[in-house]
This record gives C-alpha cells, structure tokens and sequence, in this order.
C-alpha cells in the first residue's frame, strides 16, 4: 500500500492537478511501519518540490495509533514547517526518537502549528545528553506563535512535569482555545511506602502547590479557553 501511495503522489502534477494535491493526510491505525510511512513521505515530498503555489502543500498530518522512527522523521522534518495540525496520538516512538521529533518541532513548526495533540504517548520525563522530554516539550509549546489547541491527555505526566508545562502555558491563555491534561498521573493517587521490600503503608505524593498556582492563574484574566479537560487528575 505504501508503495502505491507512493507512486500515486510522485505522478499527481502540482500545475495540471491542483486538486489532487494533498493538503490533509490521515492515515490512522493502518499498522503502518516506520519504513512504510517514510515510503508515503516521500511522495508527499515529491509533490512539495513541484512548482506551484505554497498553499498546495500538506498541512494537515493525522497519524495515530502507528510506527513513528529515525526513517519516517527524517522524512517529515522538512514538511513541518506547513503543518497546522499534527496528531499523533498513540503513536509507537523510541525515546530517542521522541527526543528528536520534539526537537524537530520546536525548529520547524514555530510559524504555523495551531493544534498538536500527543494523547497517549509515554512523556515521562527520560533524561537524555543531561535534557528531558518535559524541557523540549516546553520549549516546542513556548515556540509555536498560533498554537490553541493542546492535547497531552494519558500522557504519564508527573505533577512536576505539569508544573513546568502549565508554567511554559501562561503566556498563551489569551490564545489558546483548548487544552486537555486528563488521565496523567492523579496527583491524589496514594503511593505504596515500603521499607526492606515489605509494604508499611500508603501515602499521597505532595501536591505541587505551584501546579495549582499555575492552573488558577491560566484560567483566570483574560483565559479564552473554550474547551478544558482536567479529568482523572485527582484534582
């Protein structure tokens, strides 16, 4: 299939064609292997390099629930710059990967990117070269001048990860439109206290006061927040 699509978007002419140009692309929950989804990459490349207007380019990337890797990345790098909407929720990606992507993003998607939802990938904090997962993340949220609308829901964030995020979000709440943190990990959640490797007890972890601080703020002022989701979050 990927071969095929290939093939179909590399022959599709940019002057003759403009209607077959793809501008929105979903290919959700298709099994799709890092080399597959390279494979299509490069047809929507092929049709980038075409002369025509810069509107005719893929702004919209729908990817859930399929392979993302060193091939496919290297592929989708140069097509970031147009994207307006990228979901990737679900999706299978190594930490390192993850790391680069952000990276990747935080470069790349500063000028146009307005919804990014990265629902149900594993964002817990993994220091790599002496930098987190959260610090990018940060830095890609902090960078993207028309970003509304924000998906990290079931992303196993800690409260101090949502801490530095809420914090990095102040700055957007007269811009953002929707955000959803649900489902990351409860912050009233009580952990199992052992000693020697036998359980004595339970207690809940501390609640980052700051975190708090840093939702009230958001939400109050002149927050044009339309669509809010804290649910599962023990608040």
């Amino acid at each position: 299939m990927a071969e095929g699509l290939k093939e179909y978007l590399e022959g599709v002419n940019k002057e003759k064609n403009p209607a077959n140009i793809v501008q929105k692309l979903a290919l959700s929950d298709n099994g799709l292997t890092d080399k597959a989804f390279s494979t299509i990459l490069q047809g929507i490349l092929a049709q980038k390099s075409q002369k025509g207007a810069k509107s005719m380019t893929m702004h919209s990337l729908v990817y859930s629930k399929n392979e993302l890797g060193d091939e496919s990345l290297q592929k989708l790098q140069p097509l970031l710059r147009d994207i307006q909407e990228l979901d990737l929720n679900q999706v299978q990606i190594k930490p390192g990967h993850l790391l680069a992507f952000l990276e990747a993003c935080g470069t790349s998607c500063t000028t146009r990117l307005a919804k990014l939802s990265l629902s149900r990938m594993n964002l817990g904090e993994v220091p790599i070269s002496g930098h987190g997962l959260t610090s990018h993340l940060c830095e890609l949220i902090g960078s993207c001048q028309l970003l509304r609308h924000l998906d990290l829901s079931w992303c196993s964030l800690t409260p101090k990860q949502l801490t530095l995020i809420t914090k990095e979000l102040l700055s957007k709440k007269e811009d953002m439109r929707s955000l959803n943190l649900s489902y990351n990990v409860s912050l009233s959640a009580p952990e199992t206290v052992t000693s020697g490797g036998i359980a004595e007890g339970v207690t809940s972890p501390p609640v980052t006061h700051q975190l708090l601080d840093n939702l009230f703020e958001f939400l109050t002022g002149n927050c044009l927040v339309s669509h809010l989701d804290f649910s599962g979050m023990g608040l």
